[in-house]
């Protein structure tokens, strides 16, 4: 894929690569531009991670974190919910 994206002539931004690219871009895609955006604006790292756990089912953290939170929390959210 790396090669195809530095020789091809292909305009995309994005090439979805691996198990989890496309629940990501999709999750992407259901947040507005806001709630993407205030997304940087949570302090911790454990937020973020926890926010893209619930929404998506992806563990951005490799699968430390999930296995913590998931031990503590059932999974509330099935789909993208707004930032608070």
């Amino acid at each position: 894929m790396i090669r195809y994206v530095i020789e091809s002539h292909d305009p995309r931004l994005r090439f979805p690569v691996g198990p989890d690219a496309l629940s990501f871009l999709g999750w992407r895609g259901a947040l507005s531009d806001e709630d993407w955006v205030g997304l940087s604006g949570l302090v911790r790292d454990a937020d973020y991670f926890e926010r893209v756990l619930l929404d998506t089912g992806v563990d951005p953290a490799g699968n430390m974190f999930g296995k913590r939170l998931q031990r503590n929390r059932r999974r509330r959210f099935a789909s993208p919910r707004p930032l608070r």
